[in-house]
């Protein structure tokens, strides 16, 4: 099928894949009432050419469903093979692509668009309620423990973005407008419909809303995913492993996240790795991050970034003096404030004497390496 598009830089002509959808026919939907299916509506039950019912068994559908061709095997670990098809679910608005497999859905999957060779099994709820963001535009109050500094998460968060809007504060007209292209951004992406891409594998897991998940991702045995994105793809899949609970989040390509991590509004960026019962709330990840065994820490992780954009291309001798002055911020001694830059977000820091360590630990490191240097 061709669509014509007419613009005013001329006419363009391109191709657009549709598929194609019936109704089902009276023997159909026989046939699959006798396999224990049931419908609200079997008027709204659309198929593509070539479906076969049966693979269809013990499932209700609800609202406008559209199914694909169930054609395909799956082949699982151990050697186990399985037809692709519906078994033992409830689909209310529900497009699914061709040649997937889902069964054993205890409630049932909302307002979601599944496609192609996905294969769904175990799994307590997916669905999408009311019109959601998935994560885009949630709001991580990094650097809380020195007042609180907003950054909208969104698929397209860079680090670069992110210092911006956590630092540059004496900047109000800069941070409205790029708090401004955020919410745009969130408020074009927000949807009523969830996704699921191709070849996903979504096994054992508890529930999962207002999730967007991309091609390849793998989701076996998470607890919760709510309102967030995986950006995942052919050329870098995520993995969402065993125990995992993620909150209003953003994951990234080629990332993964396993063995009990908790997140609460984070941004996860590419290819990073946390697992481990790692914790982390409030937080950014930018690309190739890795945590386990503890807790993000906002003010450590952060005034040590900034320590090293300080030393960077520093002598040795201005580094000290630059980790001297902080110091004497922190402990509430006269200091250059100048010397500082960014690093003067952490002058509140000794009102919370319990975060003092937090602040100084990477700086305190650095002294060490430099006494090391000098031996």
């Amino acid at each position: 099928m061709y669509r014509l598009l007419i613009g005013g830089g001329g006419t363009y002509l391109f191709f657009i894949y549709m598929k194609d959808y019936r109704k089902l026919t009276e023997d159909e939907v026989l046939q699959l009432k006798s396999q224990s299916c049931l419908a609200d509506d079997w008027g709204n039950v659309s198929v593509a050419e070539g479906f076969n019912c049966e693979y269809v068994h013990h499932t209700r559908f609800s609202g406008e469903v559209k199914l694909g061709v169930f054609d395909a095997e799956f082949t699982l670990p151990g050697g186990i093979r399985k037809h692709s098809g519906l078994r033992h679910v409830t689909l209310h608005n529900v497009v699914v692509g061709d040649n997937c497999c889902i069964e054993n859905i205890q409630n049932y999957i909302a307002n979601y668009e599944i496609g192609n060779d996905t294969f769904i099994e175990n799994v307590d709820i997916i669905l999408v309620d009311g019109l959601s963001t998935f994560g885009n535009g949630v709001e991580a109050t990094v650097l809380n423990e020195t007042g609180g500094r907003e950054v909208l998460i969104n698929d397209k968060l860079s680090a670069h973005q992110a210092y911006i809007l956590a630092l540059y504060r004496h900047r109000p007209e800069l941070i409205n407008r790029m708090k401004a292209i955020a919410d745009y951004y969130s408020n074009k992406h927000a949807s009523a419909t969830g996704s699921i891409g191709d070849h996903v594998m979504i096994l054992n897991t508890g529930s999962i809303k207002n999730v967007r998940i991309g091609d390849y991702c793998h989701i076996c045995g998470t607890c919760r995913l709510s309102n967030g994105s995986v950006n995942s793809n052919v050329t870098a899949p995520v993995h969402i492993g065993h125990g995992v609970i993620c909150d209003d989040f953003i994951i990234s390509s080629g990332s993964e996240v396993d063995d009990g991590t908790m997140l609460t509004r984070c941004f996860v960026g590419q290819a990073c790795k946390l697992g481990h019962n790692y914790s982390a709330s409030d937080s950014l990840f930018f690309s190739n991050c890795q945590g386990e065994n503890g807790e993000a820490c906002a003010i450590c992780t952060s005034s040590t970034s900034i320590m090293s954009e300080l030393v960077i291309g520093k002598t040795k001798e201005e580094a000290k003096r630059i980790i001297e002055n902080y110091m004497n911020m922190i402990y509430e001694r006269d200091y250059d404030e100048d010397l500082l830059e960014e690093a003067i977000a952490f002058k509140n820091t000794h009102k919370q004497a319990n975060r003092i360590k937090c602040a100084t630990l990477g700086w305190n490191g650095l002294v060490k390496l430099i006494e090391e240097s000098e031996e």
